[in-house]
C-alpha cells in the first residue's frame, strides 16, 4: 500500500485488486471507512473504484431507528449512491433497521423516507445476497411485494416487533410467501417480538426447508415449524434454533422415526411443551451432534427427559457431545450415569435442573464412586449450569453434597498431580440460575459462600447480614415521588452504606468471598453508575460517591481473594463460582477480573 502515501500511476486492474483486499476483512465484511479514504486519495484512485461494482456491493448499513428526516435522507441518498456503483448484475448485502417506526404514530413525512428506502431496496431483490431487516409491521406488509426468483440469496434475518400482518389468504401470514423461489438460501431467522398469535410459522412452512443448513426462529407459538423441518426431509439442516412461549404442534406420530446425519446444534426452548417432547427425542438419529438443548420453564411433562436422551445417544452413536442442556421434572441417576459414561470424553457442559436429591450430585462428585462398577468421571467437564424453579430451596444435605461436588473438581484440579493430566478435573464454573436475586441471596449465597474451595481454610469472612429488599430499593430505576421526601427511607440506605464502610478488610485475616457470593461488589458498582437525581437523598447523603469510593477501597482485597475463588453475582438471579485465572488461554488481566468480580457489563 505504498501508493496510499506516495500515489503511483498504477494500472487500474492492479489498484482494485488493492482496494478488495483493503476494504474487505477476511470473512468478507465490509469497512466503508477504508472505501472513503481509498476514494479521497487522488482522482485515479477515485475513479478505479468507482468503476470497480465488487466494492460496493456491500451496503453501508442502513439505519432508521429514532433518526431524522434529514438523517435518513442522506442515509438514502449513501444506499442509492451504493447501489448505483454495484451495477445491475452483481448481488448485494445490506441491513435494514427500522423496527421501532410506526407509520400510525408518525407524520407522512417522517415515514415516507423508511418506506421509500426500503421499496427501493424491494426493487433491488433479484440481487440480493446477505439480508438483515429488522421492520415494523408496515415494513412486513410492503415485503410482501417481493416476487419472483431470488437466485442469489443465502442469509435471510428478519426481526419485526409484531408476530403477524394482514394478509389476503384465510390464514395470517409473515409476509414471507415473496422468498419461496430462493434456491440458493441456505440461512434463515424470524423473530417476532410480541404478539399474541404469531402464525408466521405456517407461512415458514412454504419456504424451501429442505435446503436450509440452519433455521432460527422465536416466537410465541412455534405452530408446527419443528415438524415441518422434520417432515421436509431436510438432510443438509446443521442448526436448528427453536425458541418459543409455547410449543403445541406436534409431529403426526410420536413414535415416527427421524434421521438427521449433519445436524450438529439443535436447541428447542419452550416455556411449555404442549407434547411428549422425550418420547419424540428416543426416535430420532443425530448422529453429527455436538449441542443437544431442550429446555421448557414449566418442566413437569419432561419427567422421562434423561431416559429420552440417552436414547437418543445411543441411536446416535453421537459420544461427541459437547453441550448438553435439558430441563427435568424429576431425578434418574442411573440415565445420567449412562448418559455421562457415554460422553465423557467430549462433554464440556452440563446444564441440568437442580438435583432432587444428593443422588445426582454424589454422581457428578469427582472420585466418588457410588455404584458396583466403576463409571466414567467426564474429567473434561468445564462449565456446570444447575437451574431452580420458583420457590425452590436447596437443604442442608444437598448444600453439603453441592460443596463437595465442586471442592472435588476444583481441588484436585490444583493440587492433586498423581492423577494424569488428561484425567484430571478441568471444571471452570458453576452456574446457579434461580428465578430471582432476592432468591438467589437468601439461598445459595448464604449456604455455600461459607466454605473453602481449595486447600486453603476459609478465614473469617467480611459479611453483614442485611435486608436484600433494601438493595432491591436503592437499585430501583423509578422511585415514586413520595420516596424523594421518605427520610426514613434515606436514613435506611444511609444505614446500608455505613454498615459496609464499617468492614475492616485491611485485617489480613479477614476474608471477602461472601461479599462477592452476596453480590456486594456488583451493588457498589451499580449504586455508583445510577444518574444524579436518581436515588432519593443522594444530593445530601452523597449515595453514589460513596459507593464509587468504597468499591475503590475494597478492590485490592477482592482481587487477592479471587485469585483463589470467585463468585459473580449477576441481577436476574444468576451466580457463578469461577475458579482459576487462565481463560481463553490467557491469563485475566486485574482490570477483567475485577470487572468479573463486579459482574460489569453482564447484568
Amino acid at each position: 500500500m505504498v501508493g496510499m502515501f506516495t500515489p503511483e500511476p498504477l494500472p487500474d486492474d492492479v489498484l482494485q485488486q488493492v482496494f478488495l483486499f483493503s476494504c474487505f476483512n477476511a470473512c468478507g465484511y465490509h469497512d466503508d471507512v477504508h472505501l472513503r479514504r481509498v476514494c479521497s486519495v487522488n482522482q485515479q484512485w477515485r475513479r478505479a473504484a468507482i468503476s470497480y461494482c465488487a466494492l460496493w456491493t456491500d451496503l453501508h448499513l442502513i439505519d432508521f431507528e429514532n433518526k431524522s428526516t434529514e438523517s435518513m435522507r442522506r442515509a438514502t441518498k449513501r444506499m442509492q449512491m451504493y447501489l448505483g456503483r454495484s451495477g445491475t448484475v452483481l448481488p448485494i448485502s445490506f441491513g435494514f433497521t427500522a423496527s421501532t417506526r410506526n407509520p400510525a404514530d408518525e407524520t407522512p413525512k417522517e415515514w415516507t423516507p423508511v418506506r421509500k428506502a426500503l421499496g427501493i431496496l424491494i426493487d433491488e431483490h433479484p440481487r440480493w445476497h446477505i439480508v438483515s431487516l429488522n421492520l415494523p409491521s408496515s415494513g412486513m406488509q410492503q415485503l410482501q411485494k417481493v416476487g419472483g426468483p431470488l437466485p442469489y440469496l443465502r442469509y435471510l434475518d428478519v426481526i419485526t416487533p409484531v408476530a403477524f400482518v394482514p394478509s389476503s389468504e384465510s390464514e395470517q401470514d409473515s409476509g414471507l410467501n415473496g422468498f419461496v423461489d430462493a434456491p440458493n438460501l441456505r440461512v434463515l431467522s424470524y423473530e417476532s417480538k410480541s404478539g399474541a398469535i404469531p402464525w408466521h410459522a405456517r407461512s415458514l412452512a412454504r419456504l424451501p426447508l429442505s435446503q436450509l443448513e440452519y433455521i432460527e426462529s422465536v416466537s410465541y407459538n412455534d405452530r408446527g415449524l419443528y415438524r415441518d423441518i422434520l417432515e421436509s426431509a431436510a438432510l443438509n439442516i446443521e442448526q436448528i434454533v427453536i425458541t418459543s412461549h409455547l410449543n403445541d404442534a406436534i409431529p403426526p406420530d410420536l413414535t415416527s422415526t427421524y434421521n438427521l446425519p449433519h445436524l450438529t446444534y439443535l436447541k428447542l426452548y419452550a416455556d411449555e411443551f404442549k407434547w411428549d417432547i422425550a418420547t419424540h427425542l428416543k426416535n430420532i438419529t443425530l448422529p453429527s451432534l455436538r449441542h443437544l438443548e431442550v429446555r421448557c420453564g414449566i418442566p413437569y411433562p419432561t419427567s422421562q427427559m434423561y431416559r429420552g436422551i440417552l436414547r437418543l445417544i445411543v441411536n446416535s452413536h453421537c459420544p461427541q457431545l459437547v453441550h448438553l442442556a435439558c430441563s427435568s421434572s424429576t431425578d434418574d441417576p442411573q440415565a445420567l450415569i449412562e448418559i455421562l459414561d457415554l460422553c465423557h470424553r467430549s462433554l464440556r457442559l452440563l446444564d441440568i435442573n437442580f438435583p432432587n436429591d444428593v443422588v445426582n450430585l454424589n454422581i457428578l462428585t469427582f472420585g466418588r464412586f457410588r455404584y458396583s462398577y466403576e463409571r466414567k468421571e467426564v474429567p473434561g467437564l468445564q462449565t456446570l449450569i444447575f437451574r431452580a424453579r420458583r420457590n425452590f430451596s436447596i437443604t442442608s444435605t444437598q448444600t453439603e453434597a453441592l460443596a463437595q461436588m465442586i471442592r472435588t473438581r476444583f481441588a484436585i484440579y490444583v493440587g492433586n498431580y498423581s492423577i494424569p493430566c488428561g484425567e484430571r478435573p478441568a471444571l471452570r464454573e458453576v452456574i446457579f440460575v434461580w428465578s430471582s436475586g432476592s432468591h438467589i441471596r437468601s439461598d445459595i449465597a448464604p449456604k455455600l459462600s461459607g466454605y473453602s474451595y481449595d486447600h486453603s481454610p476459609q478465614e473469617d469472612q467480611a459479611w453483614r447480614d442485611v435486608d436484600s429488599q433494601i438493595r432491591d430499593e436503592f437499585l430501583a430505576n423509578d422511585h415514586p415521588r413520595r420516596a424523594f421526601f421518605s427520610t426514613a427511607l434515606m436514613q435506611r440506605f444511609d444505614r446500608l452504606l455505613r454498615e459496609l464502610e464499617s468492614l475492616d478488610l485491611e485485617n489480613i485475616d479477614m476474608g471477602t468471598h461472601k461479599l462477592m457470593a452476596h453480590g456486594f461488589p456488583t451493588f457498589l458498582r451499580l449504586l455508583g453508575e445510577k444518574k444524579a437525581g436518581s436515588i432519593p437523598g443522594d444530593n445530601v447523603w452523597g449515595f453514589r460517591r460513596r459507593a464509587r469510593q468504597l468499591l475503590d477501597r475494597w478492590k485490592p482485597f477482592l482481587l487477592y481473594d479471587a485469585r483463589r475463588f470467585r463468585w459473580c453475582y449477576y441481577l436476574g438471579g444468576i451466580l457463578a463460582f469461577r475458579f482459576g485465572t487462565f481463560w481463553g488461554g490467557r491469563r485475566l488481566s486485574e482490570e477483567k477480573l475485577f470487572q468479573e468480580i463486579a459482574s460489569k457489563g453482564c447484568d
